[in-house]
């Protein structure tokens, strides 16, 4: 316990079924910034988390990569606490690497995440 802020664990997993509704959510609440949800190997495109995860198991297997992708490992960001997916973290395996453009080897995105404020420590 830090203050009045209880730490969680995180853990990295892939997404699995288990998560379908989640998933679906952690897209909606980023609907308004679809064109850059970094992190989550193309889940703007599909409306299905079914859909994406079919998609995603195409992508880990060099021989399955659809044409112009590349192989990529998708995970999620879970709080162990409620089970919660607070971000997503994709790598890419293989492919042009640039810092500069959209073609970086690691993309990660996190849920907005509420903090306590102490008055005399500042956000806990």
């Amino acid at each position: 316990m830090v203050g009045a802020v209880m730490m969680s664990e995180f853990v990295l997993t892939k997404p699995s079924p288990a998560y379908l509704a989640q998933i679906k959510a952690y897209r909606e609440e980023f609907s308004d910034c679809l064109d850059w949800l970094h992190g989550a190997q193309g889940l703007k495109r599909f409306e299905e988390p079914q859909d994406w995860l079919d998609y995603l198991a195409l992508c880990e297997n060099d021989a399955t990569v659809p044409e112009g992708e590349h192989k990529y490992a998708q995970f999620i960001y879970v709080r162990m606490a409620d089970r919660k997916i607070v971000g997503m973290i994709g790598v890419r395996h293989k492919g042009k690497v640039s810092f500069i453009g959209m073609h970086r080897p690691m993309n990660w995105s996190l849920r907005r995440i509420r903090y306590a404020v102490d008055s005399k420590m500042g956000f806990l």
